[in-house]
């Protein structure tokens, strides 16, 4: 896989997992009332970071490595299993932190396709 190809699907890879985050959170907000419900959240920057290291460190990134990345919902409680209520305002704060990292995202996935683009013409607009 090309430096080009791994970026792409690293984008695509963290546009997923924010778009799941945005569902989760709003699943969390349309449950905060219900009693027993323990709020959701999306598990996936433990393995965007495993990643950035391994590009630190070897200088490029592996696509096997990206093959096995998948997001996932995990349920959060506290210690002994209790529910952890979901708390609303930190949900509408969570809520528009992911809505800017989505935008981030696709303006670089936008930048990508551009520059394929530009190579496909021969830099010709």
């Amino acid at each position: 896989m090309s430096n080009w190809e791994t970026t792409v699907k690293a984008v695509t890879l963290a546009l997923d997992a924010a778009s799941l985050k945005q569902q989760v959170i709003a699943a969390n907000i349309a449950n905060a009332g219900v009693e027993g419900y323990s709020r959701r959240d999306v598990s996936f920057a433990s393995q965007i970071e495993a990643a950035r290291q391994v590009l630190e460190r070897d200088g490029v990134l592996d696509a096997s490595l990206l093959e096995g990345m998948r997001p996932a919902v995990e349920v959060r409680t506290r210690p002994g299993g209790e529910a952890l209520p979901v708390q609303l305002d930190q949900e509408m704060v969570a809520m528009a932190e992911n809505a800017v990292r989505y935008q981030m995202l696709v303006k670089a996935l936008t930048r990508q396709m551009n520059l394929l683009a530009t190579a496909a013409g021969d830099g010709k607009r």
